[in-house]
């Protein structure tokens, strides 16, 4: 994915179960498409304990793709979190960080 071209940025009141959820970069270096399953996944992590909120998916992924961007067409989506297709959505991430991702015309 070309992210100079992301034109868009998800709000959670957008999101639904059975959308087109991808994933890019990571340790893996590929790019794995899936669908969202979950907008409501908790579960334990074994280096960073219980987490709520999250996501989960159906792409694929392995240890060392967490930071990677979630996105679907133009659409910057989330960040992957966790093996299985666990993600957080990106406004959770804007929240926790307090910025913003830049984005390009459509």
């Amino acid at each position: 994915m070309n992210f100079s071209k992301v034109s868009f940025v998800e709000q959670v009141d957008q999101e639904t179960v059975g959308q087109t959820v991808c994933i890019s970069a990571g340790f893996s270096d590929n790019t794995s498409c899936g669908t969202l399953e979950s907008r409501n996944w908790s579960g334990e992590f074994k280096d960073t304990g219980y987490h709520t909120n999250l996501r989960k998916a159906s792409y694929s992924s392995m240890k060392g793709d967490s930071g990677s961007t979630i996105w679907a067409g133009f659409t910057l989506m989330g960040v992957h979190t966790g093996s299985g297709g666990i993600y957080t959505h990106v406004q959770n991430a804007i929240n926790a960080m307090g910025i913003y991702p830049i984005t390009t015309s459509p």
